[in-house]
């Protein structure tokens, strides 16, 4: 089943808010995406978002569970950024950017591509060179005034900045997961 159809079964038993794909075109290597807009709540705040690498068997960066909450204070965090982790899928047994595919039987689960991670061409390196980062701008936020003096949602803007030269990043996914987000 594909990521997005699964997103949206989530959102249909009510495990998730939304989701949000980004532009169909793709974020060229070093470059930037910017512009896709991410609203949380109080019940929907952590964010987790991938992004498809290209070329590669099946790799990916992204973050998972992101919480956009203060659990300190309840109130959403202003601006922030994430360096995106490398990724595999467990679909593809490719070890190299370009290589053909090849399909893993059986499929394994995902996995994080380390220095440790044999047959690939990070083997060694030490550490890994970001391959980009997620920043996020708070653009606005709303109270409900009659129950909380903390605001019940927000609104982000993301950028994505890609540092690694000759990749491409595609297939933005985004979905917000349910939690309560503490109400001071």
């Amino acid at each position: 089943m594909p990521l997005y159809q699964e997103i949206m079964n989530m959102i249909t038993k009510k495990y998730a808010y939304m989701a949000v794909q980004g532009p169909k075109g793709q974020l060229s290597s070093p470059g930037n995406l910017t512009g896709i807009q991410v609203k949380v709540n109080n019940h929907y705040h952590l964010v987790s978002i991938v992004t498809m690498i290209a070329p590669s068997p099946d790799w990916f960066v992204g973050i998972h569970d992101k919480d956009f909450c203060d659990s300190n204070s309840g109130m959403w965090l202003e601006n922030p950024s994430y360096d995106l982790l490398l990724w595999d899928s467990g679909t593809d047994d490719g070890t190299t950017f370009k290589s053909p595919n090849a399909k893993t039987d059986p499929a394994v689960n995902i996995f994080q591509i380390t220095k440790d991670t044999p047959n690939t061409p990070f083997m060694g390196v030490n550490p890994i060179p970001t391959l980009a980062v997620m920043k996020f701008k708070k653009v606005s936020e709303e109270m409900m005034m009659m129950t909380t003096q903390a605001p019940t949602t927000g609104e982000y803007e993301m950028t994505t900045t890609s540092k690694a030269s000759g990749l491409t990043m595609t297939h933005v996914t985004l979905v917000l997961t349910l939690i309560g987000c503490l109400i001071a």
